[in-house]
């Protein structure tokens, strides 16, 4: 396993347990919330030249959610 994608299984790993410890899990998809809600954020909004980016990113941490949990 390349060091990247190791890195990628912690972050997938770090925002569902901070999904899980804000109660958030429950109601919520991460996978979701990574497809709606990141794009719309005020982050990406006010730099829509950073949007390709953010597509591959999410891309492939959904990948390594589905595969892992």
């Amino acid at each position: 396993m390349s060091w990247n994608r190791a890195m990628d299984e912690v972050r997938v790993e770090r925002l569902i347990q901070k999904y899980k410890d804000n109660g958030e899990l429950v109601s919520e998809d991460p996978a979701l919330v990574m497809l709606k809600k990141w794009p719309a954020s005020k982050q990406y909004q006010d730099n829509s030249d950073r949007l390709p980016g953010l597509e591959k990113l999410v891309c492939k941490l959904i990948l390594i959610c589905f595969i892992e949990y």
